[in-house]
């Protein structure tokens, strides 16, 4: 019972799964995982154009009084790679929340009583922390917030440069 009950941490509202700090860097994660999406897609759409069609068009105008191309390439637009795990691919099949979102949404939601706390939260998060070989591996209880703090750090070096 013990180990279970220190998992739960009381608030003002009632009881959640996780401590402030913990729900804050979810709180970023979910944030940060929109944003990839986002960027993920504009990276999609400019890989699928063919060379020739990757540079600028200049407001500039010739004496036909039409637009002219640009010297001037797109440059590869970025993305993080933290939430992608087939890069390549189509916006959804490519890109992975690594459970961040139901995560985030429990972690939220207090309880009226510490027994009604779901530990969803932590089974959610069991895929967020990879070996070095690229395979998921399982978290135990302890582990949790570790597991968030990798895999935030790993996101924040992308978007806080």
């Amino acid at each position: 019972m013990s180990a279970v009950m220190q998992m739960v941490n009381e608030g003002k509202y009632g009881f959640y799964p996780c401590n402030y700090e913990t729900y804050l860097k979810l709180k970023k994660l979910h944030k940060w995982y929109y944003q990839t999406l986002k960027d993920y897609a504009r990276w999609y759409r400019w890989n699928v154009k063919e060379p020739k069609n990757k540079f600028y068009w200049e407001p500039r105008f010739n004496k036909t009084d039409k637009k002219v191309r640009s010297n001037r390439p797109i440059p590869e637009p970025i993305y993080c790679s933290v939430f992608v795990s087939r890069p390549g691919r189509v916006l959804h099949n490519a890109v992975d929340d690594l459970n961040v979102i139901a995560a985030y949404k429990n972690a939220r939601m207090p309880k009226a009583n510490p027994d009604d706390v779901n530990y969803g939260i932590q089974f959610n998060l069991h895929r967020m922390a990879r070996k070095s070989d690229g395979k998921w591996i399982d978290l135990n209880y302890k582990e949790l917030e570790y597991s968030v703090n990798a895999v935030y750090e790993e996101a924040k070096k992308y978007f806080e440069e």
